[in-house]
């Protein structure tokens, strides 16, 4: 294993597909992904290297290092097998496996001058976006005639960008995609590429925002939406899995739910506001930092409070149920007995010397959330934990 030695997996449950456990990376995890089938995970330890590995033996099997800076952002296309990362070196590359396991970076053309901040495979995995800190996104598609052997290039959406983009997210279409930004708002551009999607019909009337992203009128790296009723950062934005229904979360403790309109829509009346049926949660907590959807009426969120909400649809409106995780009697006694040590501590000693610990599995913020199956969803945090938890945890929060 390399110098994030993982420490031995804690087991909170049991699932049909498998186990459901914590395990330790070092000291701090800030992105995590997994193959298809989930028998590798790709790890950043807070550093400019990603570390694979196996779920069986937990043995690390590859590192991949290219980057000179530190990893932002992995995603692995499970249909491809294929890995891209995103760093603060304002560089993003394109993992491809080789047979003896080992993988082959390709550099991706950004030209960015800020740091690349996320990253996010499209549907059909024949391109993807990366977000950076310079207020732009660069949609990348694959290139045969770039260079020797071809090569990743970009296309930039700019305007009306006014901040870093902390979150690209894919509509089912392939096209549509929504980004959150430092400014405080969630938007949808067309991200249709001719010589990736072709010039075939994939909306209009009826269709998600009425429109079509083959209209020549609604060209590439126009904003389609914008939703500003954030009053912080948009940390995450995701479609739902049938692209009826976006969700984003802000810096001020709130979670969106927007359904996305299919009225037909004039091209001269872009980008779309505020929707009639967009519905705000603020919650009492601290921010969400990742979003995601389970199924179209359940979603997930966490962040910096270090748990995992739970959110429903209940009638014609979603509703915080609350956290998945459950204190019991122990944890509450541990909880209680925390502070009663720290208090003495301050009056016997003058200080604290012993670390606190929370009421929860993670010990610090939570940075990401990943699917894994139709059973099961991960989360890694600062705490240098990778969680893989069970969907039936989430009956247990009602």
């Amino acid at each position: 294993m390399t110098t994030a030695q993982a420490e031995d997996v804690v087991r909170i449950g049991k699932v049909a597909n498998g186990d459901e456990f914590q395990r330790r990376f070092g000291t701090c995890v800030t992105a995590h992904a997994w193959n298809a089938d989930c028998s590798l995970v790709a790890i950043c330890p807070n550093s400019p290297v990603v570390e694979i590995y196996e779920t069986k033996g937990w043995t690390c099997t590859a590192t991949l290092e290219q980057h000179d800076q530190i990893v932002t952002a992995i995603d692995w296309a499970p249909k491809s097998n294929r890995i891209v990362t995103s760093s603060q070196d304002r560089n993003a590359y394109v993992w491809n496996p080789k047979d003896d396991g080992s993988w082959d970076p390709v550099l991706v053309l950004l030209r960015l001058s800020r740091a690349a901040t996320c990253v996010k495979w499209s549907p059909q995995e024949n391109k993807f976006a990366v977000g950076s800190g310079e207020k732009s996104v660069c949609v990348c598609q694959f290139m045969a005639d770039f260079g020797a052997t071809g090569g990743w290039t970009s296309k930039l959406l700019k305007k009306p960008l006014k901040s870093t983009v902390l979150s690209v997210g894919w509509h089912p279409n392939n096209c549509w995609l929504i980004v959150g930004s430092a400014d405080m708002k969630a938007r949808v551009f067309n991200a249709w590429l001719k010589d990736v999607d072709g010039r075939k019909s994939l909306g209009g009337p009826g269709g998600p925002f009425g429109l079509d992203p083959t209209n020549k009128k609604v060209k590439f790296g126009t904003c389609i939406a914008e939703y500003g009723s954030s009053k912080g950062w948009v940390h995450d934005a995701q479609f739902s899995p049938s692209g009826t229904g976006i969700a984003f979360v802000g810096h001020d403790s709130s979670c969106h739910f927007v359904p996305v309109p299919t009225d037909e829509v004039e091209p001269s009346a872009l980008p779309l506001k505020e929707h009639p049926g967009m519905q705000t949660i603020k919650t009492k907590g601290l921010p969400y930092k990742a979003v995601k959807f389970l199924e179209e009426t359940k979603l997930i969120a966490a962040g910096h409070d270090a748990t995992v909400d739970l959110f429903e649809v209940d009638g014609d409106k979603w509703t915080r149920v609350g956290m998945i995780e459950k204190p019991d009697g122990a944890k509450k006694a541990a909880k209680k007995a925390n502070v009663r040590n720290m208090w003495e501590q301050k009056v016997d000693q003058g200080g604290v010397h012993e670390k606190s610990t929370k009421n929860s599995i993670h010990q610090n913020s939570i940075a990401g959330i990943e699917l894994m199956s139709a059973d099961q969803f991960s989360t890694c945090g600062y705490d240098g934990r990778v969680v893989v938890w069970a969907n039936k945890i989430l009956e247990e929060a009602k």
